[in-house]
């Protein structure tokens, strides 16, 4: 028995409008046999930041030879080209601007751009995002575009010089907690039992420790803790740091470390 093609979708395109619609119609259309399986259509308008933290952090989970496709400021044009990248035995149909350079670990095995639609303006996504799942289903993805390089972003990663790691929001979730780009494993690395000092946008929301539960700290007071991605997440215990914060993915969230008094050791 053939193994179910799926296909999913990450897009900034509100699940009221009609194009997350008229796109699950279409895809159906051409190929009957697929599953659909919707990530997220709330990303905000245009943020490339966000749509790489969900398709990084779901992709995995899907069996391998999925089909992810990411609508998030996806509309071709000359300066903005839909590409079909194939990585970890995934397929991966985004814009080139450096997205998926944020999502993937590693360069993907090959990455093809297609030219853009010609024809009427407006929704050009919908004919190139098709177009690109029946070429990757029919194994000719070769046939609709050029070899190019992958765009690579300039906010990848957090930044550490030896007393700063320099970090920011990547994603705010449905309780307003704010995740960032700063992962465990560097600031264990970087830490070496020092003090620190976690500033949240400003010098303004200092924090000196790590807590493990949510509860560690009283309701209504901000928290940093580490979350099941092993990312930094600063919170606040049954409340909406980002909201009250006014933290998006364009705050700046820094780990000062300090020389430990003689004898002592850091916090964590």
């Amino acid at each position: 028995m053939p193994v179910m093609q799926i296909i999913t979708l990450i897009t900034d395109w509100q699940p009221s409008g009609y194009y997350v619609a008229t796109l699950k119609a279409r895809l159906l259309a051409a190929l009957p046999e697929i599953t659909i399986v919707d990530i997220s259509h709330r990303v905000a308008a245009f943020n490339t930041l966000q749509a790489a933290f969900l398709l990084r952090h779901t992709c995995t989970h899907f069996p391998a030879g999925t089909i992810h496709l990411v609508g998030v400021n996806s509309e071709p044009s000359p300066e903005n080209h839909l590409a079909i990248a194939e990585a970890n035995g995934h397929f991966f149909v985004a814009p080139n601007n450096g997205l998926l350079s944020l999502a993937l670990d590693n360069a993907p095995e090959y990455i093809t751009e297609m030219p853009v639609p010609g024809g009427a303006t407006g929704f050009k996504a919908l004919r190139s995002f098709v177009r690109a799942a029946q070429a990757v289903t029919a194994g000719v993805v070769d046939t609709v575009g050029l070899p190019k390089p992958l765009h690579k972003s300039l906010l990848s990663r957090p930044a550490y010089d030896g007393t700063f790691i320099s970090g920011q929001v990547a994603y705010v979730d449905a309780y307003g907690n704010a995740i960032t780009n700063i992962d465990r494993s560097l600031f264990e690395t970087a830490c070496r039992k020092r003090h620190f000092e976690i500033y949240v946008q400003s010098h303004h929301n200092k924090l000196m420790r790590v807590s493990n539960y949510y509860d560690d700290v009283a309701p209504g007071e901000m928290l940093a803790l580490f979350n099941s991605l092993q990312l930094l997440e600063i919170a606040v215990n049954q409340g909406n740091v980002a909201q009250r914060e006014q933290l998006d993915t364009t705050s700046s969230v820094r780990i000062k470390f300090l020389p430990p008094p003689p004898g002592a050791e850091g916090v964590v």
